[in-house]
Protein backbone atom coordinates (compact mmCIF):
# COMPACT_ATOMS: atom_id res chain seq x y z
CA UNK A 1 0.00 0.00 0.00
CA UNK A 2 1.26 3.45 -0.91
CA UNK A 3 0.99 6.23 1.67
CA UNK A 4 0.70 9.66 0.13
CA UNK A 5 1.81 12.73 2.08
CA UNK A 6 -0.55 15.59 2.80
CA UNK A 7 -1.08 18.24 0.15
CA UNK A 8 1.83 20.59 -0.50
CA UNK A 9 1.54 24.20 0.63
CA UNK A 10 -0.82 26.29 -1.53
CA UNK A 11 -2.30 23.23 -3.28
CA UNK A 12 -5.94 22.35 -3.56
CA UNK A 13 -7.55 18.93 -3.16
CA UNK A 14 -5.84 16.24 -5.18
CA UNK A 15 -3.99 18.69 -7.39
CA UNK A 16 -0.56 17.02 -7.11
CA UNK A 17 -1.48 13.39 -6.46
CA UNK A 18 -0.24 12.30 -9.91
CA UNK A 19 3.19 13.70 -9.05
CA UNK A 20 3.34 11.76 -5.79
CA UNK A 21 2.26 8.51 -7.39
CA UNK A 22 4.84 9.02 -10.13
CA UNK A 23 7.57 9.75 -7.58
CA UNK A 24 7.00 6.39 -5.87
CA UNK A 25 7.68 4.72 -9.21
CA UNK A 26 4.26 4.13 -10.74
CA UNK A 27 4.54 4.93 -14.45
CA UNK A 28 1.60 6.83 -15.88
CA UNK A 29 0.54 8.92 -18.83
CA UNK A 30 -1.90 11.77 -18.23
CA UNK A 31 -4.90 12.14 -20.54
CA UNK A 32 -7.58 14.83 -20.76
CA UNK A 33 -10.20 12.19 -21.69
CA UNK A 34 -10.98 8.71 -20.40
CA UNK A 35 -8.46 6.36 -22.06
CA UNK A 36 -10.61 3.38 -23.15
CA UNK A 37 -7.60 1.61 -24.63
CA UNK A 38 -5.66 1.31 -21.34
CA UNK A 39 -5.74 -1.69 -19.02
CA UNK A 40 -5.55 0.35 -15.82
CA UNK A 41 -6.98 3.83 -15.31
CA UNK A 42 -6.24 6.03 -12.28
CA UNK A 43 -8.93 8.65 -11.69
CA UNK A 44 -8.76 11.58 -9.30
CA UNK A 45 -11.43 13.97 -8.09
CA UNK A 46 -11.04 16.00 -11.28
CA UNK A 47 -12.85 13.23 -13.20
CA UNK A 48 -16.09 14.35 -11.51
CA UNK A 49 -16.54 16.96 -14.25
CA UNK A 50 -17.16 14.20 -16.81
CA UNK A 51 -20.93 13.69 -16.64
CA UNK A 52 -20.55 10.15 -18.03
CA UNK A 53 -17.70 9.02 -15.76
CA UNK A 54 -19.72 6.40 -13.86
CA UNK A 55 -20.82 4.70 -17.09
CA UNK A 56 -17.23 4.84 -18.40
CA UNK A 57 -15.95 3.23 -15.20
CA UNK A 58 -18.64 0.53 -15.45
CA UNK A 59 -17.78 -0.19 -19.09
CA UNK A 60 -14.06 -0.39 -18.29
CA UNK A 61 -14.66 -2.81 -15.41
CA UNK A 62 -17.02 -4.95 -17.53
CA UNK A 63 -14.15 -5.34 -20.00
CA UNK A 64 -12.06 -6.88 -17.17
CA UNK A 65 -9.89 -3.80 -16.93
CA UNK A 66 -8.83 -2.01 -13.74
CA UNK A 67 -10.02 1.36 -12.43
CA UNK A 68 -8.43 3.02 -9.41
CA UNK A 69 -10.19 6.03 -7.90
CA UNK A 70 -9.24 8.40 -5.12
CA UNK A 71 -11.36 9.10 -2.07
CA UNK A 72 -12.02 12.57 -3.47
CA UNK A 73 -13.64 11.11 -6.57
CA UNK A 74 -15.59 8.63 -4.46
CA UNK A 75 -16.94 11.51 -2.37
CA UNK A 76 -17.87 13.49 -5.50
CA UNK A 77 -19.68 10.55 -7.12
CA UNK A 78 -21.73 9.41 -4.12
CA UNK A 79 -25.39 9.49 -5.06
CA UNK A 80 -24.50 9.60 -8.76
CA UNK A 81 -24.30 5.86 -9.42
CA UNK A 82 -20.90 4.91 -7.99
CA UNK A 83 -22.70 2.97 -5.27
CA UNK A 84 -23.84 0.50 -7.95
CA UNK A 85 -20.18 -0.33 -8.58
CA UNK A 86 -18.60 -0.06 -5.13
CA UNK A 87 -19.80 -1.25 -1.76
CA UNK A 88 -17.95 1.53 0.01
CA UNK A 89 -18.97 4.92 1.30
CA UNK A 90 -17.00 8.11 1.90
CA UNK A 91 -17.45 9.23 5.51
CA UNK A 92 -14.79 11.94 5.86
CA UNK A 93 -13.63 10.15 9.00
CA UNK A 94 -10.12 10.88 10.18
CA UNK A 95 -8.16 8.42 12.29
CA UNK A 96 -4.84 9.59 13.62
Amino acid sequence: MVSLPTNPTNSSGEMYIHNYVGMVGVPMDLYPDFPDDRGTVFLTEHAKFDTEIVSKITKHLNENKTVIITSGLLKALQGKGIEKILEVEYTDGKHW
